[in-house]
């Protein structure tokens, strides 16, 4: 009976219970301009259409981007870490130029947009921007960030030009 309790907690010591989930990185696999089919879309507090797409499809690599109504860029993403297939907490953080965007429902520019998604290690997500509005057609460097927690996992770059 004691040789079978030994073995039992050898055995529990030996695999955690729960494996530890561990985010090291987000590798951008592919970028630029894309289009896609708004599947259902609802505004932020900012005035920031959130958009759920469909039919995404990869229009062409590039940093430069046209300001432009209708026009969707971003990237697609695969998130590093272990174990494979753990869910995890995404936040995208889409960085305005310097003067921001003025929304007609706010008193103030806004500098940036938050959004959250989840997605499981080893998979590939994607996330964009879409000019929606007239308002948001504004020349500029953007920046769209990853983040896992208080971490940056990765970042892209894009300059939006005047049509």
């Amino acid at each position: 009976m004691k040789s079978i309790a030994i073995a039992f907690a050898a055995l529990l010591l030996s695999e955690p219970a729960f494996a530890e989930v561990k985010v090291t990185a987000a590798e951008i696999v592919e970028y630029g301009i894309y289009t896609a089919e708004i599947q259902t879309a609802k505004r932020d507090s900012n005035g920031v259409l959130q958009s759920n797409l469909g039919d995404i499809h990869h229009a062409a690599t590039t940093t430069t981007v046209p300001a432009r109504h209708g026009v969707r860029f971003g990237f697609r993403y695969k998130i590093i870490g272990t174990p494979d297939g753990a869910t995890v907490p995404i936040r995208f953080v889409t960085i305005f130029p310097p003067a921001g965007l003025s929304p007609p429902n706010m008193a103030q520019p806004i500098h940036n947009s938050v959004s959250n998604d989840t997605l499981k290690i080893g998979d590939t997500g994607y996330h964009d921007y879409g000019f929606d509005d007239p308002w948001e057609l504004v020349p500029g460097p953007w920046t769209i960030q990853i983040w896992y927690g208080k971490t940056k996992l990765a970042e892209k770059n894009f300059t939006v030009t005047a049509p």
